[in-house]
């Protein structure tokens, strides 16, 4: 059985080997929702609508070594956009 240590190492090296980006992978989805149904549904709706999409497409991903998972963005160290927090 491996150390604890060197999971964790792994998982630090793998993590540090992703270059930091944006991911547009949510806002993509969410843009297309918005253009399909802004005008038909309430605001809530179309929120609703948005998140149940975002929670269909969005890509997931489990790496190695990975006790905890789950992911905001398409991979590693990318910060995903959030279009309808904005204006």
């Amino acid at each position: 059985m491996r150390a604890p240590q060197d999971r964790t190492a792994r998982l630090r090296n793998r993590l540090m080997g992703h270059e930091p980006s944006v991911c547009h992978e949510r806002a993509a989805i969410v843009t297309e929702v918005y253009e399909r149904l802004s005008g038909t549904l309430s605001p809530i709706l179309l929120r609703a609508h948005a998140l149940a999409a975002v929670l269909d497409r969005m890509s997931i991903f489990i790496g190695p070594d990975e006790l905890i998972v789950g992911n905001q963005a398409s991979r590693p160290r990318l910060a995903p956009i959030f279009p309808e927090y904005s204006w």
